[in-house]
């Protein structure tokens, strides 16, 4: 069997074609094995803020407002007989602010 000038040209063109064509697609390939690993990464990176977030939103309200919230995105509003409100402060907290970053401080 003999090859034609014709088909020795073909192949020296379109092999090295292929072979390009191959490499790029393992670098997809690769890419888009990254992405998806850094895609679950931030999935539970959320869904771990959304836990923090909850609970933290379940310590300044009580759970029922807080539901409702995150729910509906509003609330009824609900009166009471009697409350009691307390104020405080942190002792030393002007002095201990100005050492903090401007980010913690809240």
């Amino acid at each position: 069997m003999t090859i034609s000038a014709v088909q020795f040209t073909i192949g020296i063109v379109i092999v090295p074609v292929v072979i390009i064509l191959v490499r790029n697609i393992i670098k997809l390939i690769k890419k888009i094995k990254n992405f998806s690993q850094d895609l679950q990464d931030k999935t539970c990176e959320l869904e771990a803020e959304k836990q923090r977030t909850e609970g933290l939103l379940y310590q300044l309200l009580p759970r029922s407002v807080a539901k409702q919230l995150m729910t509906d995105g509003s609330t009824v509003p609900e009166s009471y007989l009697s409350a009691t409100i307390l104020f405080s402060d942190v002792v030393g907290f002007t002095a201990i602010s100005r050492y903090a970053f401007s980010k913690c401080i809240p």
